[in-house]
């Protein structure tokens, strides 16, 4: 009889302790870092956004989550700290953040030591060369496939010989535009009449355009702040064309007029319809800044907890599938997305897609 009883007790502790398992093994606690004050907030705030989105479709997909947001300010110091605060007192599954490569880099030797997974919907690839990791991926859409958008402006104005290029001073985000800029240019032997870049935010362009303008360029590669140079670039009598990268958005998204932009071209990726539609609907406004890869950042980080929660760092790697601005793939760089470039220009105030 006492055998019998044993045997039950130990039955029952059994498939309580499975049940529980299971319970843990679905619910993902996530913490979230970025930086909703300083430089990085318009960019972050439209990531928050996409990663609201996808923990609302894995809660209808019977997902439990729980997001936990914290203002990394900016600041690599402050990102540590809020790092740090999510593993000894939250005790998170995972790790979502920052937007700045700069401010991630830092990140990373911590989560190889607190063997924590971190997922950054912004990061450069350049960090997967920088840091032999098996705990950091991204899933920004990368700088180096940019130079498919801009291939396509060359190819709408070949009188396009020579090409300035300005560039924020950064190995993650600028000097990735930088040397996509230079291979395109020198593959279709055009010549890049001068470069200028700076770590300022938002600088006085003034003084190098009077550099950059004497051997007057027909076009300029632009990868800084848009508030400053382009009316600096009109004051300064340039009437060529101007091809922005996508942080130009962060006009339309500080809720400024886009007549201000017209005619300048921008290259950047482009989300399915459906989502686009779905975000809209969501946020009453367009989903400008990549909300989309803060969407595919949640979406990977909880499969991959979720299917192995003891080791997700090995999940993650085998992760692949269509996203929603393109194919997510781990399986050859920590960066995992797969998205298609293309060219936009401003046009009768409003954003047209142009190929």
């Amino acid at each position: 009889m006492h055998r019998i009883v044993a045997f039950v007790v130990f039955t029952f502790v059994l498939l309580a302790t499975s049940i529980v398992a299971h319970a843990q093994a679905r619910k993902a606690r996530i913490g979230v870092t970025l930086g909703f004050t300083g430089p990085a907030d318009r960019w972050s705030k439209f990531q928050r956004m996409g990663i609201e989105l996808a923990a609302e479709d894995l809660r209808k997909e019977g997902q439990e989550i729980d997001l936990l947001f914290e203002d990394s300010q900016s600041k690599p110091r402050q990102s540590l700290s809020v790092f740090n605060k999510f593993v000894a007192i939250d005790r998170v599954n995972g790790i979502l953040g920052d937007i700045f490569s700069f401010i991630t880099e830092p990140l990373i030797p911590l989560a190889d030591r607190e063997k924590k997974l971190l997922v950054s919907p912004s990061a450069s690839q350049i960090l997967c060369s920088n840091n032999k990791s098996k705990y950091f991926f991204t899933t920004a859409s990368q700088v180096a496939r940019s130079s498919e958008g801009y291939g396509y402006f060359l190819d709408r104005h070949p009188e396009v010989k020579k090409v300035a290029l300005v560039y924020f001073q950064d190995p993650g985000w600028g000097y990735q535009y930088r040397d996509a800029w230079r291979k395109l240019l020198s593959d279709r032997d055009i010549k890049v009449s001068g470069e200028f870049e700076t770590g300022d935010f938002a600088p006085d362009f003034k003084t190098p355009l009077s550099r950059l303008l004497r051997d007057k360029p027909d076009a300029f590669f632009v990868a800084q702040d848009p508030t400053t140079f382009i009316p600096a670039s009109r004051q300064m009598g340039f009437n060529g064309r101007i091809v922005f990268a996508n942080n130009i958005l962060e006009v339309p998204a500080s809720g400024k007029e886009v007549k201000t932009l017209e005619g300048i071209y921008f290259v950047d990726t482009l989300a399915s319809a459906a989502f686009e539609k779905r975000f809209a609907d969501r946020f009453n406004q367009a989903p400008l800044l990549e909300p989309y890869n803060g969407y595919e950042a949640l979406r990977v980080l909880v499969t991959a907890i979720t299917q192995q929660p003891d080791s997700p760092e090995l999940a993650l790697p085998k992760i692949k599938y269509e996203g929603v601005s393109g194919m997510i793939d781990f399986s050859e760089s920590c960066a995992g997305n797969k998205a298609r470039w293309h060219l936009k220009q401003f046009k009768d105030g409003k954003i047209s897609l142009i190929q």
